[in-house]
């Protein structure tokens, strides 16, 4: 009798209490993933724009190890909102997302942010595939900068 194959390894993907700074424009995929981060142990943090989470971000500088930042902001774009939280804190993890990386305006904004975030996401993306983009990037040891 043969024995059941086994699932390949997967680690536990839940956060421990990490706090996750949340940068979306879009409430429905902001709360969305805010959702999905806090049902999995992690503290989170949203705002709707890039001066917003500056603020938000220097406020709470001491907890924030994660931002996940959408590229397209209103005031202040993702490339630029991440370039300034890294001035603010070199070791930042930072993920960038974008529903249009093709688009032509969001190209040139998605290949700039890609040069200063530790990873990028597509937008849609699987409850999963978010889970395991934030839980490697955060126990990566790549260091968080570029």
């Amino acid at each position: 009798m043969d024995e059941p194959t086994k699932p390949p390894f997967a680690p536990d993907l839940r956060g421990s209490q990490d706090t996750v700074l949340v940068v979306e424009d879009e409430e429905t995929v902001r709360r969305l993933v805010g959702t999905i981060l806090i049902d999995h142990g992690y503290r989170v943090l949203s705002c709707a724009d890039g001066v917003e989470a500056i603020v938000k971000f220097n406020a709470n500088v001491n907890d924030i190890g994660l931002v996940i930042t959408d590229v397209d902001l209103p005031h202040l774009d993702g490339a630029l909102l991440s370039n300034t939280l890294r001035t603010l804190n070199a070791d930042l993890r930072i993920i960038a997302m974008s529903g249009f990386p093709s688009m032509a305006d969001s190209k040139n904004n998605v290949n700039q942010i890609k040069k200063i975030a530790n990873t990028f996401i597509s937008k849609p993306f699987t409850a999963s595939e978010l889970l395991a983009t934030v839980y490697q990037t955060l126990n990566s040891n790549e260091p968080a900068g570029p």
